[in-house]
């Protein structure tokens, strides 16, 4: 009974938590995204390419990679010609 009792009360504060924390982002103030500055990001997509490639040595940046270099060190710019854009 006492266990019963306590897994209630545990179930019944975690639904109250959630409410209060969805009422509570509700009240925040609209942004303004007129007011955030436009930055150009590029994105490398999963599954383009394997793991094992990259690390391969048909990759001329596999040595680059694993000490630690980001992919857009090597590819800044090209990303349009390697995607066929």
């Amino acid at each position: 009974m006492l266990q019963t009792s306590l897994r209630y009360l545990a179930v019944v504060a975690f639904a109250a938590n959630f409410s209060a924390a969805s009422a509570l982002a509700d009240a925040t103030t609209p942004i303004d995204w007129t007011s955030v500055p436009v930055e150009e990001v590029t994105l490398f997509y999963p599954g383009q390419s394997s793991l094992q490639w990259l690390h391969s040595p048909e990759h001329p940046g596999a040595r680059m990679l694993e000490r630690g270099t980001a992919c857009t060190d090597c590819h800044r710019d090209s990303e349009r010609r390697m995607a066929g854009l």
